[in-house]
């Protein structure tokens, strides 16, 4: 099994164990498990117009085994024009190529 096969089984397996709060900082320590620096996790509208980030825990807070409190989530944003709308439009990891916001285009 692949490094990546081994983190999504994780993932999977650990998911239905947790309440939908939790799951941005189960995805955020899969992805740190790849290499990635942070992750955020969007929700699409109905109308598939806006995504809204969900909170997810503090990137900056020292890692512990105390509970810490999520960020509160940014604003909507497009899903036509940004990098997470192209992520959710094609379905594939979108990177970001500095240090933008998510919402930038």
């Amino acid at each position: 099994m692949t490094n990546e096969a081994a983190v999504l089984s994780a993932l999977l397996a650990s998911a239905n164990r947790v309440t939908a709060a939790d799951i941005p900082a189960l995805i955020d320590e899969a992805g740190r498990k790849l290499g990635l620096s942070g992750t955020q996790v969007y929700l699409a509208d109905l109308q598939l117009a806006r995504l809204t980030p969900l909170a997810h825990p503090d990137p900056k807070a020292p890692s512990s085994n105390e509970p810490t409190e999520p960020n509160e989530p940014n604003e909507p944003i497009e899903i036509e024009g940004s990098t997470a709308g192209l992520a959710y439009r094609t379905q594939r990891t979108q990177r970001s190529r500095d240090d933008c916001t998510p919402g930038c285009r």
